[in-house]
C-alpha cells in the first residue's frame, strides 16, 4: 500500500513540473509581447507584458502537453494546449482558436 501512495505522489509531481527548457524570456513573432516564465521556491511564474504593461501574471504547472494556468492578477484559471521547442512555443489563446507563436530569446 506504501508503494501504491509513493508512485500516486511521485507521478502526481511529475505531471506538473513545467518542462527546463521553458524557462527564460520569449518575445511573441510579432515582437509585441514578452513572456517571462521563471521558477521561485519550486513553482513556476510567468508574466506576460507588452511594452513593459503587465498583461497576465501567475502560476504555471504541467499536465501532458499542456499548460494549467492560474492567474494571479484576475481570479481565473484555464488549461492551454502548448508545443515546446528548442527556440519557439507555441501557447493557445484561452477560450480562442488562435495560438500565440514565441521565439525564445534567453534562458534563466
Amino acid at each position: 500500500m506504501k508503494i501504491i501512495i509513493a508512485l500516486l505522489f511521485a507521478a502526481t509531481a511529475y505531471s506538473q513540473q513545467v518542462p527546463s527548457n521553458v524557462y527564460g524570456t520569449w518575445v511573441s513573432y510579432d515582437f509585441q509581447d514578452q513572456l517571462h516564465i521563471f521558477e521561485n521556491n519550486n513553482d513556476t511564474f510567468f508574466v506576460r507584458s507588452n511594452y513593459g504593461e503587465i498583461l497576465a501574471e501567475g502560476n504555471i504547472t504541467s499536465d501532458g502537453n499542456n499548460f494549467v494556468i492560474t492567474r494571479s492578477d484576475v481570479y481565473d484559471n484555464y488549461t492551454l494546449g502548448t508545443f515546446v521547442g528548442n527556440d519557439t512555443m507555441v501557447i493557445s489563446k484561452p477560450q480562442s482558436t488562435e495560438a500565440w507563436l514565441w521565439v525564445k530569446v534567453s534562458n534563466y
